[in-house]
């Protein structure tokens, strides 16, 4: 049955953008789809706030439902009315501003009895006036609104209100929000495959599942592309015995209405019906597991589309030990299993998962030998090298990162651009991206420089016209090695050739066409801004890479990508701090280590122990330039103690640079307090910190920061002079 909110919506408001566009039958009233969108967005007070015809008429379409017009029927409903009336009907006395009156009223309702055969339009109509003049008698001695209809009627009021609550508090937003999201669902109807309940059924799901409201219009577009796929799967032959096929036509029927749930517990009794058959019958043993395997693989296709991503690996799983006796079959299966595992672990920052997809994989790899099945085992190694990059870009040292980069080059040795073009480039592009990994954290630029070589030849596949995504992801992967050599470098020519390879990836990488990835490339623009404005003393183009940084997170919401989110802020806390230092700012200081604060609540260092790390570096040189400014040896302290957080993560033998830096920064700290002290006990722990980074970077052949390095210790020596004489 229809709650009356929705029944109320599609009797009384119009639609948002001109007309329906297709309906959905609930309980047997007709809702269109547009009009569900309305409701969805709409202020729900304003969809209780109706008069006494919009209450009557839900009555009369309730009792049209709920069986026999008797007069002890009536009797029932009327003896509910006393306590009832106090929330939905208005005063005796609005009713005189209506200029109705019980005839007139049951006149106005009779029309939107669409419901109702024409034979019973006229005891209905009888009815709804015995309702209507029972409801005015009691009007005058109630001052407030209707409260309670029948007990049976009211608890599914509430329980579909409910249902909706959360996704109508969050997806009440602004126009451009629910035009978006509008266009998504006249996109989908444009289909003729898909439904408009199977439309419905995935608004609800993504309302269920993701909190950030202004990504629905994206997952809407997916989810519409993952049930195409699931739609084509359920209408593939199978081969299944007639009893079996029968329920599966069921379930197919199911999926393209869009009755996700009543689809997957029909498949989920299909497969218990089909194990139990398949014990029963070891002649047809192999055939019914393939079988079975196949339901099981529709099964995780329903939970991929739902973001149900570890529920989609323990089906393919599942499906691929059923299957263990044809290597040629489990494989899929297996490999499937690693790409959930491997989409979870990137998407919600679950290092578990990735760790448990690169056991997939090697496992999968027995299953696909290089001599016999030579294309399926480089996808294989490919897929590896993405499970072991995303690990290892979490992690200290570079072990899984050059595992990775072994396992690319093992795929490109069938891979090859004479034969797969397509497969070579990304491979390519996918060794560039750990190359410029690994090159980030060693000294010199060499291994970025067989990065950018790796990039410059997936371009010459990925092209703008062949393969528009793939040339906008290489293109912005080209950008963050440059952006990595020209940090290392002198002058801004490199890093302003990251900055154009970023321009060109937004081309493609459309705030409206792919969200996340401009979230994405807005937030690798703005920290090679930020790295020019350091350089060049620019404040512009610092307040540039703060804007970057804040359009990034219009989309990177914490609730949706966490460590996504934690990155942004930290790289927006350290360019305010940069910012705050030209422009002699005390406040942009603050959001520095506000934006800090913020990245912490996901940085942890169980999960992330490197960007827990730089993101303590960055804390403590906030706290500690604020405390100097400030002469606040309290919040100086607390930056010692955030430089120490950071060096329990940036070990001397594990990231010596990392190390060096951090050290240095101690040593500035020690400085300014003991600046101010006058205790030459804190200028010499200045004195013994600064010597540690400057032996590291002598080793690093880093000059600059040497030289910044060795000025500071002249400081402290110049300091301690006068206080030993």
């Amino acid at each position: 049955m229809a709650s009356p909110l929705l029944r109320t919506a599609a009797l009384f408001t119009g639609s948002l953008l001109g007309g329906a566009v297709g309906a959905v039958a609930l309980g047997g009233v007709a809702i269109p789809v547009d009009i569900l969108i309305e409701a969805v967005f709409a202020n729900r007070e304003a969809a209780e706030r109706r008069d006494i015809k919009t209450f009557i008429g839900l009555v009369a379409n309730d009792l049209s439902i709920v069986g026999p017009r008797d007069e002890r029927t009536l009797a029932a409903v009327c003896n509910k009315v006393d306590p009832a009336i106090q929330r939905f009907g208005p005063t005796y006395s609005r009713l005189a501003e209506f200029g109705l009156n019980p005839a007139k009223a049951t006149g106005e309702v009779a029309p939107h009895l669409h419901f109702t055969t024409k034979s019973e339009r006229t005891e209905l109509e009888i009815w709804c006036l015995k309702l209507i003049r029972h409801f005015y008698e009691r009007l005058p001695r109630h001052a407030a609104l209707l409260n309670e209809m029948l007990p049976e009627l009211w608890t599914v009021l509430l329980r579909r209100i409910d249902s909706i609550q959360d996704l109508a508090t969050t997806m009440a937003a602004n126009d451009t929000e629910r035009n978006r999201l509008q266009a998504e669902v006249n996109a989908l109807q444009a289909n003729d495959a898909i439904r408009d309940l199977a439309i419905v059924s995935l608004l609800q799901d993504i309302g269920e599942r993701i909190g950030d409201r202004s990504s629905y219009p994206d997952q809407l577009r997916r989810a519409g592309e993952r049930y195409r796929t699931l739609l084509a799967e359920s209408e593939r032959p199978r081969n299944l015995a007639p009893e079996f096929e029968t329920i599966r036509q069921q379930v197919a029927v199911l999926i393209r209405d869009g009755l996700l749930d009543d689809a997957e517990k029909l498949l989920s009794d299909l497969s218990q019906r089909m194990a139990t058959w398949r014990e029963q019958h070891q002649a047809m043993l192999h055939r019914a597991q393939c079988d079975e395997a196949a339901i099981l693989g529709e099964r995780a296709l329903i939970a991929e589309g739902r973001l149900r991503y570890r529920d989609a690996a323990v089906l393919h799983a599942n499906a691929a030990d059923l299957t263990d006796f044809d290597p040629g079959t489990s494989w899929h299966y297996r490999c499937e299993q690693g790409n959930m595992l491997l989409d979870h672990g990137r998407e919600f920052g679950d290092n578990n998962a990735l760790t448990e997809a690169i056991a997939v994989y090697e496992q999968t790899l027995s299953l696909v030998p290089r001599s016999g099945r030579p294309y399926d085992w480089a996808r294989v190694q490919n897929n590896l090298g993405n499970a072991l990059r995303a690990l290892g870009e979490r992690e200290h040292g570079t072990k899984d990162l050059e595992r990775a980069v072994e396992a690319y080059e093992l795929a490109l040795l069938v891979r090859r651009d004479d034969d797969v073009p397509d497969e070579w480039a990304m491979t390519q592009n996918n060794l560039g991206a750990t190359l410029a990994a690994i090159g980030k954290r060693e000294s010199g630029t060499s291994i970025l420089e067989r990065a950018v070589e790796a990039y410059e030849r997936a371009l010459t596949v990925r092209s703008l016209e062949h393969d528009p995504d793939g040339w906008a992801t290489t293109r912005q992967n080209l950008g963050t090695a440059l952006a990595a050599i020209g940090e290392r470098e002198n002058g801004t020519l490199t890093l302003q050739r990251a900055v154009d390879a970023y321009e060109d990836a937004l081309i493609v990488r459309t705030r409206k066409r792919a969200s996340l990835s401009w979230a994405l490339t807005k937030n690798n623009i703005g920290d090679a801004l930020r790295i020019m404005g350091e350089r060049q003393e620019d404040y512009i183009l610092l307040e540039c890479a703060v804007k970057a940084f804040e359009d990034a997170l219009l989309e990177y919401k914490r609730e949706r990508v966490p460590l996504d989110w934690a990155m942004t802020c930290h790289n927006l806390g350290i360019t305010l701090f940069a910012l705050a230092i030209r422009k002699d700012d005390i406040n942009t200081l603050r959001s520095a280590i506000q934006c800090s604060e913020q990245a912490l609540l996901e940085y942890d260092r169980d999960r992330v122990p490197r960007d827990w790390a730089m993101t303590k570096n960055a804390l403590g040189n906030a706290l500690a330039e604020l405390g100097n400014r400030l002469g606040d040896t309290e919040l100086q302290q607390r930056a010692i103690e955030a430089f120490d957080d950071a060096l329990r993560e940036r070990g001397r033998d594990i990231d010596p640079l990392s190390w060096s830096d951090t050290q240095l920064n101690i040593a500035l700290t020690w400085l300014q307090i003991g600046r101010r002290t006058k205790d030459s006990g804190q200028l010499r722990l200045a004195l013994e910190a600064i010597d540690g980074a400057i032996d590291e970077f002598r080793k690093a052949e880093s000059t600059a920061k040497l030289a910044t390095a060795n000025g500071f210790r002249e400081e402290i020596l110049a300091e301690l002079i006068p206080t030993h004489g």
